[in-house]
């Protein structure tokens, strides 16, 4: 029992000084959210608005107070949902330094995307500016861990704690000159040299070191966690480049000078509701159990994903076929039966195409699970069929050899249920 507690204490000690240094950072961190806040809204208020704003506010019906508390609003979530979801991971699992680097990583996240309310926070409460700077750099430092430590807590590969802390110096460079002495400022030409820098070394951090742990270092458990996590940032990604790209093509859709139901709803909507997808992943892959379902959410993506596309090319080519040639037999060129026929064809393809997609994507994609389910199929026709017991035996012990992969297979029958079959056997000869 003695030697027992002599191994165990040194790693229990260690562990109550990170929770101790958690803590501590958590504790910073949302004090200085919640000044930064402050310092935001008494600055939100002072920012004047030209005339053609003013207007476009008027034509929405929207008063100047209002929009500067809905502008002020789109910097509430970030911190909210990343801090929460650090608190709650923190609350639930805390016993290993895995969750700790993470929880600790999800504070960071709500702090970095905060860099216009740190800049706030700089402006009004200048004498503090000293704190930004290590908050940051711890920031930026488990931030840029995440992505070759989730979700073991350890560098995957090793050399790729070197790239972290490059890159979160650069940044540090780069986002927070304002926080640092005026000997670490840079001008424009150098700070586009880090930049490049630092979109150089973000490749094997956040592209290669997570595939050659997905690859060769991860457990199926730890596999469908990382699964989880991707799929969030791939829609994160999606959703917030959809809203980006309305810059592009909406009318009145650049933010820093229009104001339109764009600008205003839309943009920040979508930008908002994006960075939240990928907290509530890392949340949902660490704190259950199960995640085998994140394979049924990839392959329902993909399957109803090619389905809309299919469906979608089949239904406008049908409209525009079936106009030409109503249109060249009756003389109208705008015929409803075209979009009547359209439709009866979609609802029509609909359940032959889906199974066709989807068995096509489970023999690419989603191959074990496909053939598994063949060799079910099949052992399903011959347990109908078959009567000798032994060649039953055999057979199931092949499927589950074949669907399961295990290290070895037994089949063990009860006596009494072979002794009753035999005696059957008997009265029937």
């Amino acid at each position: 029992m003695n030697t027992h507690v002599a191994i165990h204490l040194p790693q229990r000690k260690w562990l109550n000084l990170a929770r101790g240094a958690w803590i501590v950072f958590a504790l910073t961190a949302a004090s200085l959210n919640i000044a930064s806040q402050i310092a935001s809204w008494h600055q939100m208020q002072a920012i004047p608005l030209t005339a053609e704003q003013v207007q476009g506010l008027q034509a929405m019906g929207l008063t100047a107070e209002f929009y500067a508390v809905w502008r002020f609003s789109w910097q509430i979530p970030l911190p909210l949902f990343w801090g929460g979801m650090g608190l709650l991971i923190f609350l639930r699992q805390s016993s290993d330094r895995a969750t700790l680097l993470i929880s600790a990583t999800m504070l960071g996240a709500g702090l970095i995307g905060s860099v216009p309310l740190w800049t706030a926070f700089a402006n009004t409460y200048p004498q503090w500016v000293w704190v930004v700077v290590p908050m940051a750099l711890v920031s930026n430092l488990c931030i840029n861990s995440f992505f070759v430590v989730f979700p073991t807590g350890r560098f995957v590969p090793r050399w790729t704690v070197v790239t972290a802390i490059l890159m979160s110096a650069l940044n540090m460079l780069n986002s927070y000159g304002f926080a640092l002495p005026s000997s670490f400022q840079l001008d424009d030409q150098s700070q586009n040299l880090i930049l490049a820098i630092f979109i150089f070394s973000a490749l094997p951090l956040f592209v290669i070191g997570p595939f050659y742990r997905y690859r060769w270092r991860s457990t199926p458990i730890e596999r469908q966690q990382i699964k989880w996590v991707v799929i969030a940032i791939g829609f994160a990604f999606s959703l917030f480049a959809i809203a980006v790209s309305t810059v592009f093509w909406a009318p009145n859709g650049n933010p820093e000078t229009d104001i339109s139901f764009v600008t205003v709803f839309v943009q920040p909507i979508g930008w908002v509701a994006s960075l939240q997808l990928i907290p509530i992943a890392i949340g949902i892959s660490i704190l259950r159990y199960r995640l085998f379902d994140i394979d049924i959410i990839i392959r329902k993506t993909l399957v109803y994903a090619a389905l809309t596309g299919l469906l979608a090319l089949v239904y406008f080519g049908g409209v525009v076929l079936l106009q030409r040639l109503f249109g060249s037999l009756t003389g109208v060129e705008q015929s409803p039966l075209a979009i009547v026929v359209s439709t009866l064809a979609i609802a029509a393809l609909f359940t032959p195409l889906r199974r066709r997609v989807q068995d096509v994507i489970d023999r690419r994609f989603f191959r074990k699970k496909y053939n598994a389910q063949q060799v079910l199929a099949q052992f399903a026709i011959t347990a109908r069929d078959e009567t000798d017991l032994a060649a039953l035996t055999g057979e199931l012990q092949r499927v589950v050899q074949e669907t399961l992969q295990p290290e070895g297979v037994s089949v063990w029958l009860r006596v009494a249920d072979v002794a009753r079959g035999e005696s059957a056997n008997e009265r029937d000869r």
